[in-house]
């Protein structure tokens, strides 16, 4: 069967089983014409540039029209101020009100039992480098440091996983297992109350 190719316009001989997806003669022709179909305002992939308003300088910018949703600032700069002054000082997930990062006297015990019983791996993204352990109850919730480091309370993390948790980016307990240590500590919490209640 013969075509006329939509680029060049020259006839080429195609198969007759071919035919109906057949448009040019050659990979050349089928190259430039998606050169100009997917260029300008053809391109489906929207690269049509929006005009943003940045959160931190509130000067103008241009982003691609798939960036919109998900730009908020006109530079690394402005991002890098930004989350200077809003995760800074108590706003910081890692803040402690005396800088002091002490987890009690049975805090390294407690730290090798978390490795152990976790199989020495990150319980989220199954790494075995550069582990910590993650107190899934705040350690400063607590009154004492028993019931802070109690293994239930406690999960082997990465890093990098243990720095997405902090900053909220990422949840890797489960809801029962979060409802069991929130009700034992108030049940200790409770028995404190009424320890320093009684005569």
């Amino acid at each position: 069967m013969t075509l006329r190719c939509e680029v060049c316009g020259e006839e080429y001989d195609e198969k007759h089983a071919k035919k109906d997806p057949s448009r040019f003669c050659s990979r050349k022709c089928s190259a430039a014409w998606k050169v100009e179909a997917y260029s300008g305002h053809g391109n489906p992939n929207g690269h049509k540039p929006v005009s943003c308003t940045c959160e931190w300088c509130e000067n103008s910018y241009t982003a691609t029209q798939h960036e919109e949703e998900s730009t908020r600032f006109c530079s690394q700069e402005c991002m890098i101020k930004w989350r200077a002054r809003e995760y800074s000082g108590e706003n910081h997930p890692r803040w402690k009100d005396n800088d002091d990062y002490y987890c009690g006297p049975n805090w390294a015990r407690q730290r090798r039992k978390t490795h152990d019983r976790d199989g020495h791996e990150c319980q989220h993204c199954g790494s075995e480098d550069q582990l910590q352990v993650h107190h899934i109850v705040p350690y400063e919730s607590f009154d004492d440091h028993q019931e802070a480091n109690r293994l239930s309370n406690l999960i082997t993390l990465c890093v990098s996983c243990h720095h997405r948790v902090e900053w909220g980016s990422l949840i890797v307990q489960s809801v029962e297992r979060v409802l069991g240590i929130v009700i034992g500590h108030l049940a200790t919490v409770n028995r404190h109350r009424m320890a320093a209640r009684s005569p």
